[in-house]
C-alpha cells in the first residue's frame, strides 16, 4: 500500500467502508494523515453537489451514516468552549457523560458548509441525548454553526435555503475574518427564492469577501414575477459574478422570470468568462424572450449548454442563438416532439460547432411515439457523421444496436455510448466485437423489461469483458444494478466497475 501513489491511495479512501478504513488508521500514521481530512470534509452529507451539467438530478441533501448522525456531532461538540457550554446549560442542553478531546481539529477539515444539514444532526443529537425542543434546538445549530465557521479552513462549496436556515452571516464570529473563511469557496448554491426575496446584502456580502467562485446555482420558486425584490437579488448576483476572478458556469432553476431577467441584462457582465450555462425546468414561454438573443451573443467562449426540462423552446430565438455556440464542446437537451425546435437548433449547432462538438446528450418526452424516436436519431446521426466526427459521448432517445454501430465505426473518438436492445445476449457479443478501444464506458438498456437474473447472462458478460476489459472501465445494464447480484467472481477480476460512468466530466464543473 505504502508505494501507491498517493491519488490511488485517496481513491481507495472514498470508496472503501468505515469498518476497513479503520484498519489503516491503526496501523499507519501517514494513512490516518492523509484520510481524516478525507473523511470529514463532508461528514454530514453524501456525494458531491457538483452543479455540472451531468448530474442532471435534484440535488436533495442525503445524509451520510444516518445512524451515525449523532455520534458526528459528539466529536464536534467535544471541541465547544467551556462559555459555549455555560450557555447550552442554561437552556437545557447538557454535554455528554463521556466527552473526551478530539485527537484531530475535526472541525478545520471542513470543506462543505450547509446549514439545513447541521440542522438535521443537531435534531438528531438533541433527539438521542434530551428532550427536544425548538428555541432548544435552534440555539444548539447557532452554536454549532459558529463553530464550524470559527474553525474551518478550506470551505470550497456552500449550500443555503434562505427560508428554513440559521441566519447566514450572522452564524459567522465576529472575531473571524470573513475573507479567510471563504477565500477558496468555489462553488456557491441558493434556495428558496420567490418574489419577497431581497437577497442583495446577502450577495454583496460575497461580492466583498469571496473573490473565487468558479459557479453558482440559483434555486427560485416557480412562477416568481420581476417583483422590486427580485431586481435587488439580480443586481446582487450579478455583483458577485463581477467580482470573481474566474467565474465560469451558472445554473438557473424554475423561475422563468428571473432567469430570462438575469440572462438578458448580465451576460455583457459575464462576457467571455462564462464557459457552462445550465437551465433547469425553465418555462421560455412564459415571458418574452427575444432579449436572451442579445444576451448570449456575448458569450463568446460558451462550451456547455444544458437544457433540463424546460418548457416552450420551440422558437425562432433559440434557432438564432445557435450561430453564437461555435466552441460548444457539450450539449444536453430535451425534444418534446418530433418537429419542435431542439431538432433543428441541434442541427444548426452541429453544423456551426466546426467539430468542437464532444457530448451530445438527447432526452425525449415519454410521450414521444418509436416513429419519433426513429425519426429523430435517423435524423441526427447522419449529421453527426458529415460535421461532429469529434463525438466522444452520444446517447440519444431508444439508440438501436445498429444506430451504435454506425457511430463506432465512424467517429473514431469514442469514449461513451448507450445502447437499447431487447436482446441483452445479441448486444453484449456484437460489442464484445464492435466496441473500439477509445471507449472507457458503455450502458446496456434493456427493452425487454423480462430479465430477472443476470446469472444465465454470466457467460456472455466475460465473453464481453475479456474482449474490452483493456480499455473499458465502466459497464452498466439498465434498468438493473450489478451489484446486486451474486455473480461468479472471474467477472470481477477484470477491474471494470459495474456502475454508471458521469457521461461527461471536466475540469470546468469541479473544483
Amino acid at each position: 500500500m505504502e508505494s501507491l501513489p498517493i491519488e490511488i491511495r485517496q481513491d481507495i479512501y472514498k470508496k472503501c467502508d468505515i469498518a476497513s478504513l479503520s484498519n489503516f488508521l491503526r496501523v499507519n500514521r501517514q494513512f490516518c494523515h492523509e484520510i481524516v481530512p478525507i473523511l470529514w470534509a463532508d461528514p454530514l452529507t453524501v456525494g458531491k453537489r457538483s452543479l455540472s451539467p451531468q448530474t442532471r438530478q435534484t440535488e436533495s441533501a442525503t445524509l451520510a451514516f444516518p445512524d451515525n448522525t449523532a455520534k458526528i456531532i459528539d466529536v464536534y461538540v467535544a471541541d465547544f468552549s467551556k462559555d459555549t457550554w455555560n450557555n447550552l446549560r442554561s437552556y437545557g442542553i447538557q454535554p455528554p457523560l463521556d466527552l473526551q478531546a478530539p485527537t484531530f481539529k475535526y472541525v478545520s477539515f471542513l470543506r462543505h458548509y450547509e446549514p439545513r444539514a447541521v440542522d438535521f444532526a443537531a435534531g438528531a443529537w438533541l433527539k438521542k441525548n434530551q428532550r427536544i425542543d425548538q428555541k432548544k434546538r435552534r440555539i444548539f445549530v447557532e452554536s454549532l454553526c459558529h463553530l464550524l465557521l470559527n474553525n474551518a479552513k478550506r470551505i470550497q462549496s456552500c449550500y443555503y435555503d434562505v427560508e428554513n436556515d440559521v441566519d447566514f452571516w450572522g452564524s459567522i464570529p465576529r472575531e473571524r475574518s470573513k475573507y479567510l473563511i471563504f477565500e477558496n469557496l468555489r462553488e456557491l448554491r441558493i434556495k428558496g427564492i420567490h418574489e419577497t426575496t431581497n437577497l442583495r446584502d446577502f450577495f454583496e456580502n460575497f461580492a466583498e469577501y469571496c473573490h473565487s467562485l468558479y459557479g453558482i446555482k440559483l434555486d427560485c420558486y416557480k412562477d416568481s414575477d420581476i417583483t422590486e425584490e427580485i431586481n435587488d437579488t439580480y443586481i446582487g448576483l450579478r455583483n458577485v459574478i463581477v467580482a470573481q476572478k474566474d467565474f465560469q458556469w451558472l445554473e438557473l432553476t424554475h423561475s422563468s422570470a428571473f432567469a430570462i431577467k438575469f440572462v438578458s441584462s448580465s451576460f455583457d457582465a459575464l462576457s467571455n468568462a462564462l464557459r457552462a450555462l445550465r437551465f433547469y425546468r425553465i418555462d421560455f414561454g412564459a415571458f418574452k424572450t427575444e432579449s436572451i438573443f442579445l444576451g448570449l451573443k456575448f458569450c463568446n467562449n460558451l462550451v456547455a449548454l444544458d437544457f433540463f426540462e424546460c418548457m416552450k423552446l420551440e422558437q425562432e430565438t433559440w434557432i438564432n442563438t445557435a450561430k453564437y455556440f461555435k466552441k460548444l464542446e457539450f450539449l444536453a437537451i430535451e425534444i418534446r416532439s418530433a418537429d419542435s425546435m431542439p431538432l433543428e437548433f441541434i442541427n444548426k449547432i452541429i453544423r456551426t460547432s466546426d467539430q468542437n462538438l464532444q457530448h451530445l446528450l438527447v432526452s425525449q418526452n415519454a410521450r414521444l411515439s418509436v416513429f419519433e424516436k426513429n425519426y429523430i436519431t435517423q435524423t441526427l446521426i447522419p449529421l453527426i457523421l458529415k460535421h461532429s466526427r469529434n463525438l466522444r459521448t452520444v446517447n440519444f432517445p431508444d439508440f438501436r444496436m445498429e444506430n451504435a454501430i454506425t457511430l463506432l465505426e465512424n467517429c473514431s473518438k469514442l469514449e461513451h455510448v448507450d445502447v437499447y436492445s431487447s436482446d441483452l445476449d445479441q448486444a453484449f457479443r456484437t460489442m464484445a466485437e464492435k466496441l473500439p478501444n477509445t471507449c472507457v464506458s458503455i450502458g446496456f438498456h434493456d427493452l425487454s423489461f423480462l430479465l430477472e437474473n443476470l446469472e444465465e447472462y454470466e457467460d456472455v458478460i466475460i465473453e464481453f469483458l475479456e474482449a474490452t476489459h483493456h480499455h473499458l472501465a465502466y459497464c452498466s445494464i439498465y434498468p438493473y444494478n450489478l451489484n446486486d447480484f451474486t455473480l461468479d467472481e472471474k467477472i470481477f477480476k477484470y477491474g471494470v466497475s459495474l456502475e454508471k460512468k458521469p457521461v461527461y466530466e471536466s475540469k470546468i464543473f469541479t473544483f
